[in-house]
């Protein structure tokens, strides 16, 4: 019998904390109901990606170290603060005249809006350019594989797991096209603005560059915890929002919630090899259903 990893079962603790946390405001019906519907929903859908993916070997093959490993974490870092930087800034309404990638961003998305006429796009191709290539730019050129950065061969069972995730945001929009609630054309634009802006920086940093990187410093269990529970501070402002302002209240959301989602996305990259199933899953939640 397989040992359970103690990185899951520590993360399976503190969520189980973070639902207590929850629970005073509205019990079932409140935070910690919603918090329960993600982890039910991320067992039933992460147990079956590995059923439909049983005998496939994650560890196989092994990350490259690459070149320079200390400046890949430098690197890491860096993408990492000025992304969650932004992002928190932005949900909390505070500006950083200071930090760099505040700078690179509204120089890209005023270069973007002038181009496409479109905010949400520009915005897009901005998050693309400034949180995506620079920090992939680095590790190609510190000898990482593509294969190590979330691009690599899909594993056996990949089509049925992307049916299996996909299936529910498909009918849905199917539904929203036959009812005439949107237009074939501004439902590409909604979609185009979220690959954009969130389903494909997120998944390719969080579950392509960072994972990978961890997955060669560490054992692959640790790496995806890590990468799920970054991935959730990332959101900090966000469920700052939610909360109003109780801190403690945002952190129950950010880990039984935003990380659980990165826990589940990142398993979802190891057992099919690529990010390609993930950054669909992601963009379209974002666009208007939650796919899982």
């Amino acid at each position: 019998m397989k040992r359970i990893s103690p990185w899951i079962a520590g993360y399976v603790v503190l969520w189980i904390l973070a639902v207590i946390v929850l629970w005073p405001q509205g019990g079932l019906n409140g935070a910690a109901g919603s918090a329960l519907d993600w982890g039910f929903e991320a067992i039933v859908f992460c147990g079956l990606t590995w059923w439909l993916t049983r005998g496939n070997d994650v560890g196989e093959p092994p990350p490259t170290p690459g070149r320079m490993p200390a400046l890949q974490v430098a690197a890491l870092a860096v993408c990492f603060i000025g992304i969650a930087g932004t992002g928190i800034a932005f949900n909390l309404g505070v500006k950083m005249p200071w930090n760099p990638f505040d700078i690179a961003h509204d120089a890209v998305n005023a270069w973007g809006l002038r181009v496409f006429h479109e905010p949400a796009v520009a915005n897009g191709v901005a998050n693309v350019a400034i949180d995506v290539l620079p920090i992939f730019a680095v590790l190609l050129l510190l000898g990482v594989k593509a294969r190590d950065l979330g691009f690599g061969a899909f594993r056996k069972g990949s089509v049925l797991v992307a049916i299996l995730w996909l299936f529910t945001a498909v009918v849905h929009f199917g539904g929203v096209l036959a009812s005439h609630q949107m237009s074939l054309g501004h439902m590409g634009l909604v979609w185009v603005a979220n690959f954009l802006q969130n389903g494909f920086p997120e998944e390719a940093f969080f579950r392509g560059a960072l994972m990978g990187r961890l997955r060669a410093m560490m054992s692959t269990e640790a790496a995806l915890v890590v990468q799920a529970l970054l991935f959730g501070f990332m959101h900090i402002g966000y469920t700052m929002n939610l909360s109003h302002g109780n801190v403690v209240h945002a952190a129950g959301l950010m880990i039984a919630e935003m990380s659980v989602f990165g826990l589940a996305m990142g398993y979802l990259t190891l057992r099919t090899g690529n990010i390609a199933i993930a950054v669909c899953v992601h963009f379209l939640g974002d666009a208007g259903v939650g796919v899982w």
